[in-house]
């Protein structure tokens, strides 16, 4: 049976993993998505993604303004709108806000190997300070 990912992760922020159980990854294409890791060039059919590296990953956005002050919350509790066009007055909309992944060629993800190194889940960019 196939360890889980998530607890292999967990196991390896706590220092309980192998020191190879996260590994580095260089993009060599954001669209269709290719990355250079451990020597091998993984291609989509590879890779798993968090949900925020993935196209046109939407987040759901409250936006009020009951007093002329604008607040942005990350939930919505209503339907979603594609626009919003405010023209004076309150503010009461929930909006889907798309976002393109910001990888580019050259940039790193953090890797989680899973099935025998077979395919890798992408967790995030890094960046350095």
């Amino acid at each position: 049976m196939e360890a889980n990912p998530y607890v292999m992760l967990v196991d390896a922020l706590a220092g309980g993993a192998p020191a190879d159980a996260l590994v580095l990854g260089k993009v060599l294409s954001p669209e269709p998505l290719r990355v250079l890791a451990e020597g091998n060039t993984l291609g989509p059919e590879r890779l798993l993604l968090n949900a925020a590296l993935k196209k046109d990953y939407e987040i759901p956005a409250e936006i009020r303004d009951p007093k002329g002050d604008l607040s942005i919350q990350t939930a919505c509790s209503y339907s979603s709108h594609s626009a919003m066009t405010v023209t004076g007055g309150a503010v009461d909309e929930c909006r889907l806000i798309r976002r393109k992944p910001d990888y580019k060629a050259g940039d790193l993800l953090l890797l989680l190997p899973i099935e025998g190194r077979q395919r890798y889940i992408a967790i995030c960019r890094v960046v350095t300070p």
